[in-house]
């Protein structure tokens, strides 16, 4: 059944798209709110970036008590640690553990799993078109709503 409107459709494709990566990642004891903080942690890492919790939070655009939350459960699976940031006393850097790093690449081909099941019926183009729009809409939205 054709859908209409443009809104429910990004929500049933999210619910989808939700549904089979963390399917796809229970195996490895992870949601995917947890993997994409764990990789933009290490993306960060590489780039000689500090992260703290604020950084996940606007990046995300997501609350604090809802990073709070998943960087709790992080750390009592032992895949990050808080650690004292060169920012200033009010910041915590957070840094993955070895353990994190060695289940990065296996959550990582978990995650990509989960995007093809949704995504394999577009070939290339269609997915670089897809993602151009979307970001375009993502910016506009971000830039004339979120304050």
């Amino acid at each position: 059944m054709k859908q209409n409107s443009l809104g429910r459709l990004f929500k049933m494709i999210n619910n989808i798209f939700e549904y089979n990566c963390n399917k796809n990642l229970a195996k490895l004891n992870l949601t995917r709110s947890q993997m994409d903080i764990l990789i933009f942690i290490h993306l960060n890492s590489k780039k000689d970036i500090e992260t703290n919790q604020i950084d996940i939070e606007k990046h995300f655009n997501l609350k604090n008590p809802t990073v709070t939350g998943i960087i709790n459960r992080l750390e009592e699976k032992e895949l990050l640690i808080r650690l004292p940031s060169l920012k200033g006393a009010n910041y915590k850097k957070i840094e993955l553990t070895q353990t994190a790093i060695s289940l990065l690449k296996k959550g990582y081909n978990q995650a990509l799993k989960g995007e093809k099941e949704i995504f394999g019926i577009l070939n290339e183009t269609e997915k670089k078109e897809l993602q151009r729009l979307l970001n375009k809409v993502l910016e506009d939205y971000q830039k004339n709503n979120i304050k």
